[in-house]
């Protein structure tokens, strides 16, 4: 049993493990919504115009959505973490500097969110205590750290860093301060979005080969055994696991209009690739599923 949190986290009804939550935007109105995989229950959580809710993480009770707010146009108020229940009632800010677009992971204990911020001068990892409410800093370099993903043991979190222009996947022991990151990939082309199996520690993640075109990717724990899971022309990306590692959601462009670049839908597909199936049915921007 974890221990109290001194941060009071909006909770609501546990969503059942086919339920995934995901952005959603129309023009420029951005929010976040939950979704079943067959593409039923569709419903939103937030109800945002001035700011931009975007990229939700599912905390490992299902019962509370973190997620990231932009705040003004061209986030001119800066980036923040905050966190709704699962019916959209109650929303509390849980912290501010985050830097743009950086989406946080939970420990699997749901007692810290782990996020980027620059406060330190460059894009590192923290972590955010819900029990202490203190915050730690994971990462001390000049370089750009981003997409956080708690492993499900608790030991790792996975991350993507650019070195000499060249993005890569990386790993950190959370809990010893002066360990090195472990390098998982070393491809020419860009590698990010971590997601780790929920039961037998390997990682999806996308690889950027450039011009529009990004895959999705599995590898095992210590980044061997790479095996590509989508092949198309167009950008396949940010992947998320089922709760069981059965199934992967991710968000592609495959079926906007040829010559638009900022329409995408979510995904599901079977461990291995196959059985491609789509969720979301709007025109309009659905992206960054998060199954928890």
């Amino acid at each position: 049993t974890p221990p109290s949190l001194a941060v009071d986290l909006p909770t609501g009804p546990a969503l059942p493990l086919d339920a995934m939550a995901f952005t959603s935007r129309d023009g420029n109105l951005w929010n976040v919504a939950v979704v079943q995989q067959d593409g039923s229950g569709l419903r939103q959580l937030t109800q945002e115009r001035a700011n931009k809710p975007r990229l939700p993480a599912l905390s490992p009770n299902r019962q509370t959505v973190a997620y990231t707010m932009e705040i003004g146009e061209g986030g001119i108020g800066g980036w923040e973490l905050w966190a709704t229940d699962t019916n959209g009632d109650v929303n509390v800010q849980l912290a501010t500097g985050l830097a743009a677009d950086a989406r946080a992971t939970w420990s699997p204990d749901g007692t810290r969110l782990a996020y980027v911020t620059e406060k330190s001068g460059a894009a590192d990892l923290w972590v955010l205590d819900l029990v202490t409410e203190s915050t730690t800093q994971l990462t001390h370099t000049d370089l750009t750290e981003a997409d956080p993903a708690w492993s499900p043991d608790g030991t790792r979190i996975a991350f993507s860093q650019q070195v000499e222009g060249n993005l890569d996947i990386y790993t950190l022991a959370v809990d010893d301060p002066s360990a090195e990151p472990v390098r998982l990939t070393e491809d020419p082309a860009g590698d990010a979005d971590p997601a780790w199996h929920p039961v037998d520690g390997s990682l999806a993640f996308a690889r950027d080969f450039g011009g529009g075109n990004r895959e999705v990717f599995r590898m095992n724990g210590d980044g061997g055994g790479e095996q590509q899971l989508t092949d198309s022309p167009v950008a396949e990306e940010d992947p998320a696991w089922h709760p069981d590692g059965g199934f992967i959601a991710f968000e592609s462009n495959r079926d906007a209009p040829a010559g638009v670049d900022d329409e995408y839908e979510v995904y599901v597909m079977l461990a291995d690739g196959s059985d491609v199936r789509r969720v979301t049915q709007h025109t309009g921007f659905d992206a960054h599923p998060a199954w928890g």
